[in-house]
């Protein structure tokens, strides 16, 4: 729940309405809550089903509701960016690569390597 918290309150931060830096960051949350979701329903069944998908998604907007009437210094919006970072490369490590799930590698790769080529046209 923290997790998707810090997600939620990275939302509004840092982007302009307009901006499709911030499209790009919603799409990219958007499948990696849907691998996430996956897993977790994987892995607890029912009880994921019954409760935790919706305390997962009110975490979320509880985030985006606060990061909409908040505002922390940039030190430490870089290193709430940072853990978000390395919770998303921690998932696709241990839910979307192994191999017992059929996944691929070129597959990731070529994904990198578009989210990186729109970034950079940003």
């Amino acid at each position: 729940m923290v997790y998707n918290f810090i997600i939620g309150y990275l939302l509004p931060r840092g982007y302009e309405a307009h901006d499709l830096r911030l499209l790009y960051y919603t799409v990219a949350m958007t499948f990696h809550f849907a691998v996430t979701d996956y897993g977790l329903y994987d892995h607890y069944k029912q009880r994921y089903s019954r409760k935790g998908r919706w305390l997962l998604i009110l975490a979320l907007l509880a985030g985006w509701g606060v990061g909409r009437i908040t505002d922390l210094p940039q030190i430490y919006l870089a290193v709430i960016f940072s853990f978000v970072g390395g919770g998303v490369i921690m998932n696709v490590l241990k839910e979307e690569l192994p191999e017992e799930r059929r996944s691929s590698l070129p597959a990731f790769l070529a994904g990198v390597g578009v989210y990186a080529l729109l970034l950079a046209a940003t």
